[in-house]
This record gives structure tokens, sequence and C-alpha cells, in this order.
């Protein structure tokens, strides 16, 4: 059993100010997948103790760029070395599982959380997760940071300073990597909406919003004045209310500037536009049933990948031995 770290031993290891040559992309569904996954073990552990999350990333790379698209968490375990010894097994199998289904994503990297420095910790666990990528990109979130304008969200590679191996800490430096937020309309459609519901604040209404309420309330205000009106005239026909001849001019010039539309020609624009209203809140049900249809086909494919290698490790276990 390896001895356990020292305090000294969690420091920053390795890290200067350099730049690397790479540059990222890191999509909003990577950090909302890591800050759910922070969220979700905080309020699983409710003890106010300090844990860790460590997860994949999945995405593309085109020469010294890369494109962070998806994320899931590993299986980790603690057996007192003083850092997080990663499920291979699980990580091996989860990644095949992502690549079956998103066959344009792949493995480019892996995330933690902690102080946006890297320690030695850190380190070990790097060394596991370069099983699957020679030189895996390590993202690092700082969940305690405090609220500001810049996400707390650091991004390094990891570089050889001898150029022969990597086996040590000595032997490589973190270089910082350059990276920025990328999105897709879809997705900047749904972080408006999170962000709408997330909270209170009437800074997060979008401006659709906005105009919606201020034609809903000038409706509702005519509607009202307009019931006024009608039942003005209605008690005055029944003798309720004596006849006064300048409402009743005023009430005349009022209705005389509402353009009056012929029977016909107003019926059918009603009828086509009763017809473009449910044409688009049909739009509205095939796509959003779409999307339903697709997380289904994704998560039955997931699904049946576990069970295929839950069944082909049970028939491994159960098979009998051969006679001597």
């Amino acid at each position: 059993m390896d001895p356990p770290m020292s305090e000294d031993d969690n420091k920053s290891v390795g890290h200067n100010e350099l730049t690397s040559a790479i540059t990222v992309s890191l999509h909003p569904l990577v950090i909302m997948n890591i800050s759910e996954h922070v969220t979700r073990t905080s309020a699983q552990q409710n003890d106010g103790k300090p844990f860790e999350v460590f997860g994949a990333i999945l995405g593309k790379q085109s020469g010294r760029h890369i494109e962070m698209m998806n994320s899931f968490e590993v299986k980790w375990s603690d057996e007192g070395k003083g850092y997080a010894v990663i499920d291979a097994s699980f990580l091996s199998t989860r990644q095949q599982q992502y690549q079956e289904v998103f066959h344009d994503l792949d493995y480019v990297g892996w995330y933690t959380i902690g102080s946006t420095t890297p320690t030695h910790a850190d380190w070990e666990v790097h060394q596991q997760f370069a099983v699957l990528h020679e030189s895996p990109i390590f993202v690092k979130l700082d969940p305690k940071a405090p609220p500001g304008n810049k996400l707390p969200v650091a991004i390094y590679e990891s570089v050889s300073t001898s150029g022969l191996s990597t086996s040590s800490p000595s032997s490589v430096m973190w270089h910082s990597v350059n990276w920025s937020l990328a999105s897709e309309q879809a997705e900047r459609i749904g972080i408006e909406h999170v962000a709408q519901i997330s909270t209170v604040s009437a800074s997060t209404i979008s401006s659709t919003n906005k105009q919606i309420a201020g034609q809903m309330g000038a409706i509702n205000m005519l509607q009202s004045r307009l019931e006024l009106i009608y039942d003005y005239l209605l008690a005055v026909r029944k003798g309720e209310l004596p006849r006064d001849e300048v409402v009743i001019r005023e009430i005349a010039q009022l209705v005389r500037r509402v353009p009056v539309l012929g029977s016909d020609k107003f019926l059918q624009q009603y009828k086509n536009q009763g017809l473009e209203v449910k044409m688009t809140s049909l739009v509205a049900v095939l796509t959003k049933t779409c999307g339903t249809l697709n997380d289904l086909v994704t998560k039955m494919n997931i699904m049946s990948m576990e069970r295929q290698t839950w069944l082909l490790a049970s028939s491994r276990r159960t098979r009998p031995f051969p006679a001597v």
C-alpha cells in the first residue's frame, strides 16, 4: 500500500503561467452537468463536509482546437492513498456506450472541482484518465468562488518537460489553456429558460415576455372599458340612468373609429388566423415529442448496452470449469 500523502502533496504541482497552444470551445452543457453533479452530491451528503466529484468530457478535436460538448460522471473510491482511485472498467465501458450513441464525440478530457490551481492529487487522477487518452485536457471548476462576471473554470494541458516521460509530476508542467464559451441556438434557448425559472429577479424576464405582458395588460384594460360602456348603454335603455347626449355622441364617435369588416371577409380572416394558431401549437407539440423520443432512444441505447455488458459478465461468472 502506498504511504499516505502529506499535506504538501496537495499543494500546486508543476503549474506555471505558460499558455498552451491548444484552444478550447466549452459548451454550456458541460458546465451545467458539472454544476448539477456538484449540487446533487452536496444535497445527498447534507453534512457540510468537503467532497469531490469526477467525470469525463466528450467532444471533438480538430488539430489544436478542442470542442467540449458533453460529459458524464465516473465512479471512484477513496482507498486512503490521498487521491481518488477511478473505476477504470466503468470509465471505459461508459465511454464506449456514449461513443456508440454519439458517434461524432470522442473522449477529450476530464473534470473535477476545487481551487483552480492543479494539485498533486489532481496529477494522480490525471494519470488514471490518461489511460483512454494520451494527453486528456483537465477542467477544474471552483464551486466556492465568489460571485463575479467570470466563470470559475480553469482548463489545463499537461506538457512533458523532459520530452520523454510523464510518469512523475516533476517531469510535467501544467499549461493554461485559452477557452471560450460556444453554444448553439438550442442551448441558448434552454439556458435562458432555465435562468428564468431559477430566479425571481425581474431582470431575467426576456424582452418577448415583457412585450406579451404589456399587450395583455392593454387588452384587459380595453375589455374593462368596453364593458363599462356596454353597462352604461344598457342602463340608459332600461331607464336606470338618465340619457346624456354628450356621452352618447362620444360613444358614437368611438364606434365610428373602429373599422367594420364585411362578415365574409372577417370570418375568412378569423378562420385563417385560427388555423395559423393551431398549426403553430401543433409544430411546438411535434418538436417537443421529437425531443422526447430522441431522449428516449438515447436512454434505451445506453440501457441496452449496460444490459448486454451485465449479461456478458454474468455468463462469464456462471460458465462451468472444464473437467480435468
